[in-house]
């Protein structure tokens, strides 16, 4: 595993990146123009400071001081040990009780996709290489369950706070393969 100290506000413009492409780019903009516009969305985010960011793209108060109470490494992380958020993206409850792993499995076998995962599972058969590429491109945010829920669910260590339809493209695609992320637990108590 690598780890690698990040700062509270280089999280906030991971997330809040992921939100302004989907914002400047139309639904159906394949994986390969979502990925070129990705840098310039990018270098425009780095030079934003909290105040920029905050209420921008779904950056909200309360996300802010989650992110705040959380100390930030960068790890390679297993997709089978952390959850997607519950209801991800409109899926029901009880699919997003377990591991992503668990949670992609389960979703190929719904009748009906919600909307915007089933725009990321065509796209992945349809340009598979750029989706990839696009789902790592795009930093994957995961806390320590007890940051996130008052109440943790049993088992679940992490839980995705941003990237969970990434999450589980990329367990489609490749499941074992662990998954470069931002992860923010609880600082250490110093005694």
């Amino acid at each position: 595993m690598i780890s690698e100290q990040i700062s509270q506000l280089a999280v906030m413009r991971a997330f809040a990146l992921a939100d302004a492409l989907n914002s400047e780019c139309e639904p159906s903009a394949s994986a390969e123009d979502r990925l070129n516009r990705l840098e310039q969305v990018q270098n425009q985010m780095d030079s934003w400071s909290l105040e920029r960011l905050l209420g921008s793209y779904g950056l909200n108060r309360a996300r802010v001081e989650r992110y705040q109470r959380a100390s930030w490494t960068r790890e390679l992380v297993s997709l089978d040990s952390l959850a997607v958020w519950p209801g991800a993206g409109g899926l029901p409850l009880s699919m997003c009780e377990s591991s992503v792993i668990a949670t992609a499995e389960r979703v190929m076998h719904l009748p009906i996709l919600p909307p915007r995962l089933a725009r990321f599972i065509q796209s992945m058969n349809s340009e598979s290489a750029a989706t990839v590429a696009l789902c790592g491109a795009i930093p994957l945010i995961a806390m320590s369950e007890s940051l996130i829920h008052r109440i943790p669910r049993p088992g679940v260590e992490l839980s995705l706070d941003d990237g969970s339809h990434r999450a589980i493209v990329l367990a489609l695609h490749a499941p074992s393969t662990p998954v470069a992320m931002l992860v923010g637990r609880r600082p250490e108590r110093i005694k």
